[in-house]
């Protein structure tokens, strides 16, 4: 409980301080803390006393973009169970010009291996390039949608998870959220506050 005090060995431990971070993704790196066949992976972007923090969700090597890394198991739920709806919109570049009548059954809903995946919302932004907002999470789910309609996906970027976008944010490059820029980004307005005042971001 919040109140209790914890010893180990006669010492205090304090609890850890809760850190999150926004990283913008480059293409050729893994979300995963190791690779047997020695690829880069997040980790490698990142100084070394980040390495702790878990990543929430994952991009394909293939892919780039946001992504989200924390040691909040409170935030972690949020983002990962479909029932909290946090939006993560993507853009993708397809191989072929994209059917406008596509747009109705990827928003009705995909029979894929590991369910209906259902798109919140599907525009086009150019004759190949195609707006894609997702609130559930499956493996690969946006190109096995488009894999499942007759696609291939030639490029793929999220750009926004909830209200957070990259901005000046370039790729391989992270920055340190503050609790209120958490709050606001993903209308978290339940979470308890920790700080009376606000931190600034830091970017590394």
């Amino acid at each position: 409980m919040p109140d209790d005090s914890v010893r180990h060995n006669g010492m205090m431990l304090q609890q850890a301080r809760e850190t999150t971070l926004l990283l913008n993704k480059p293409r050729g790196y893994l979300c995963s803390r190791g690779d047997p066949q020695g690829r880069d992976t997040i980790y490698n972007l990142l100084p070394p006393t980040f390495h702790h923090l878990p990543h929430i969700g994952r991009l394909d090597m293939d892919s780039h973009g946001l992504i989200l890394l924390s040691n909040s198991g409170e935030l972690s739920e949020l983002l990962s169970h479909p029932k909290h709806k946090i939006e993560k919109e993507y853009h993708v570049t397809l191989n072929q010009n994209f059917d406008h009548n596509h747009i109705e059954r990827m928003t009705r809903g995909i029979k894929l291996e590991d369910g209906l995946a259902v798109a919140v919302s599907v525009k086009p932004l150019s004759k190949r390039r195609v707006s894609v907002i997702l609130t559930q999470g499956y493996k690969r789910q946006v190109r096995n949608m488009f894999d499942a309609i007759g696609y291939r996906v030639k490029n793929l970027e999220r750009i926004r998870i909830g209200n957070l976008m990259a901005h000046d944010l370039m790729p391989g490059k992270c920055k340190i959220l503050s609790e209120v820029e958490i709050k606001a980004a993903m209308m978290l307005n339940n979470l308890p506050k920790k700080t009376k005042r606000k931190r600034a971001s830091k970017k590394i």
